[in-house]
């Protein structure tokens, strides 16, 4: 009796594990387990202490910053006494989107796209050479 007991107390606990994995797989996207809704890009430049901004946000490089994936960014760097430039950071589909074909596919697709986690930013990494008035 204490056997059958032990094996059905074993039996409940794998099943609530097994049970909070498949909640766990169904309600993240490929892309998002992957790697998230944002991705670091690295801002440098010459000279460096040049400021950089998104139009929301002010940093100084070089800088490591944390941008959504889900959009495309236009950051504009400028330093007194230099000519401003802007660059773009575009989006592309992400490799993680191969996964959709695995089954449950259109439940991680449907989750990646709500959340932007299907695209990849590219540069990852930017360096600006601004040019003196």
């Amino acid at each position: 009796m204490r056997f059958y007991i032990i094996i059905k107390s074993l039996n409940m606990i794998f099943m609530k594990n097994l049970l909070f994995l498949i909640i766990l797989i169904a309600t993240t996207g490929c892309g998002l387990i992957a790697h998230g809704t944002k991705q670091n890009v690295v801002l440098d430049s010459n000279p460096r202490g040049v400021i950089v901004t998104d139009g929301k946000h002010l940093w100084t490089t070089p800088v490591t910053v944390s941008l959504p994936r889900k959009y495309d960014h236009t950051l504009i760097f400028f330093k007194q006494g230099y000519i401003a430039q802007s660059i773009q950071i575009k989006r592309k589909l992400s490799p993680v989107v191969a996964g959709y074909i695995l089954p449950g596919g259109v439940a991680f697709a449907a989750i990646d796209i709500a959340t932007g986690s299907e695209w990849q930013l590219t540069p990852d990494h930017v360096t600006v050479e601004l040019e003196k008035r």
